[in-house]
């Protein structure tokens, strides 16, 4: 990904009697390259639905989102970006 650039999933939660909430909003934007080599120069940020901001890397609450970088460190070889399993992907 190049510097700058930014991706966006939005997330939901279903109770047991089937109704649908919103869920926190993901970002995850590419940073230099000294931001930090364990979070492969990536900052993450999660969105609550409020707009509450629950935790940024390098910033408020970055224990918050410390799993971010441990889920992306395992897709170290694609930019730390990780993609459905193929079973799950819409084909165009």
């Amino acid at each position: 990904m190049p510097v700058g650039a930014v991706l966006a999933k939005d997330s939901f939660a279903t109770a047991a009697a089937g109704e649908i909430f919103p869920g926190p909003l993901f970002l995850m934007k590419k940073m230099p390259t000294d931001f930090s080599n364990a979070s492969g120069a990536c900052r993450y940020t999660m969105v609550m639905p409020d707009g509450a901001i629950f935790g940024v890397t390098k910033g408020e609450g970055a224990e918050r989102v410390e799993y971010c970088i441990g889920w992306h460190l395992a897709c170290e070889r694609s930019d730390h970006l990780s993609f459905p399993l193929e079973d799950y992907r819409r084909v165009p």
